[in-house]
C-alpha cells in the first residue's frame, strides 16, 4: 500500500477547490466546542456571539472542537481572532486533528495593540466522512490569541456533541530520590478516564505527597480525569520530619488536606548575611538555604523570598528597619 505523508495531503488539500461552500460557525460554549483552557470574556470590543475565549498563557494551552464531516473532502477550518499587546509575544499554535499533529506551527499574525481588531486565520485540511476532534494548542509561552469563534467551510459540516479531552503529565521532583510511572499512558485523556499514579522512593528517601491539580499522600493514587493534570511526586530524604508547630494552611497542600511538610531551607546550607544585598542573594536564590542575620539592617529596600527557605534573626538585636519582605509564588 502506498503511503502518503500529511504534508502531501495538505499540499493536495490547498490545491483543490471546495465542492461546496457551507459554513459552520461554532461560538464559545456552544455545541461543538469541547475544552477551553481559559475563560469567556466580554471586556474588549468587536466580538460576536456571547463573548470571546481568553486562553491561559503557556505552551500547550488548548481550545478544542468536535465536528462531523458528512463526506470525504477538503475542508477549510479557521478562527476569528485578535492578537494584541506586545507583537513579539507571539501566539502561534499547533493544529491537532484526531490526535495527529497536522500543522506544527500555524502563525497567527498581530492585529493591534489594544486587542480590538479581529482577523480570520484559515487553513485547508482533508477530512474523511465522520466525527473529528480538532485541537488548537499554543506553541509558545504567550498562549493562544483571543478567539471569537471557530469556523468550518465545506460540504455541510455540523457540530458534534463531544467528550472533552485533557492532557496528563507525571514527574518526580527529584530523580535522585524517587521515580514515577502511571497507567494508562495516552496522548489525550477523555473526561472520566481512570488514571493510577505510582511513586517509588529510592533507598535513603521517602515519598511525601503528590502535588498539582490532583493531590494525595498515597504513593499509589487513582483518580478520574476532569481537567488537565500536572502531577508531581514529592520525595524527601528519610531523615526529614515536618515542623509540628506549623498549623493551618501552611501545613497542607490544598483544601482537601493533603499534607505538605514545611521545613524551609533544611535541605541546603546554613549561611550568615551581614548586609541587605547578601540577604537578597541568599533568600532570592533558587537553592534551599537557612539564612541567619543579626544586628540591625536599615532600608528602604525590598527583599524577595523564594521557595525552600528558613529566615532567622539571631539574638535579641536582630531587626529589619524599613525593609519589605515579599513572598510571591513561593512555597515551603
Amino acid at each position: 500500500m502506498k503511503r502518503v505523508s500529511i504534508a502531501a495531503l495538505l499540499f493536495f488539500a490547498m490545491s483543490m477547490p471546495l465542492a461546496a461552500q457551507d459554513t459552520l460557525i461554532i461560538q464559545e460554549n456552544a455545541l461543538g466546542q469541547c475544552t477551553m483552557d481559559g475563560s469567556v470574556m466580554t471586556n474588549l470590543s468587536g466580538w460576536t456571539g456571547t463573548g470571546y475565549i481568553d486562553a491561559f498563557n503557556g505552551v500547550g494551552t488548548t481550545v478544542s472542537w468536535e465536528i462531523v464531516a458528512p463526506a470525504d473532502g477538503i475542508y477549510t477550518i479557521g478562527w476569528r481572532y485578535a492578537f494584541g499587546g506586545d507583537s513579539v509575544n507571539r501566539r502561534d499554535s499547533k493544529i491537532v486533528i484526531d490526535g495527529n499533529t497536522v500543522i506544527d506551527t500555524l502563525l497567527f499574525f498581530y492585529t493591534n495593540k489594544a486587542w480590538t481588531e479581529w482577523s480570520l486565520r484559515t487553513v485547508d485540511v482533508p477530512l474523511t466522512a465522520g466525527d473529528h476532534k480538532i485541537r488548537l494548542e499554543a506553541a509558545r509561552s504567550g498562549g493562544i490569541a483571543n478567539l471569537d469563534y471557530f469556523m468550518v467551510v465545506g460540504t455541510a459540516p455540523s457540530a458534534a456533541a463531544c467528550t472533552p479531552q485533557f492532557v496528563l503529565t507525571v514527574k518526580s521532583d527529584s530523580a535522585a530520590w524517587g521515580t514515577v510511572w502511571y497507567t494508562p499512558v495516552k496522548t489525550y485523556y477523555d473526561k472520566g478516564t481512570i488514571v493510577t499514579l505510582h511513586a517509588n522512593a529510592k533507598p535513603g528517601s521517602m515519598f511525601q505527597c503528590w502535588t498539582g491539580e490532583e493531590t494525595s499522600a498515597d504513593s499509589v493514587f487513582t483518580f478520574e480525569v476532569h481537567g488537565n493534570v500536572n502531577a508531581v511526586a514529592r520525595f524527601l530524604p528519610s531523615r526529614m520530619k515536618p515542623d509540628s508547630a506549623i498549623i493551618g494552611y501552611a501545613s497542607v497542600e490544598d483544601d482537601r488536606g493533603t499534607p505538605f511538610w514545611v521545613f524551609g531551607g533544611a535541605l541546603g546550607d546554613t549561611v550568615d548575611a551581614t548586609t541587605i544585598n547578601q540577604l537578597k542573594t541568599y533568600l532570592g536564590d533558587a537553592n534551599p538555604h537557612v539564612v541567619r542575620f543579626s544586628g540591625e539592617l536599615i532600608g528602604p529596600d525590598t527583599i524577595t523570598v523564594r521557595s525552600n527557605k528558613t529566615f532567622l534573626g539571631v539574638g535579641t538585636s536582630a531587626h529589619l528597619k524599613n525593609i519589605e519582605v515579599r513572598l510571591t509564588q513561593a512555597q515551603n
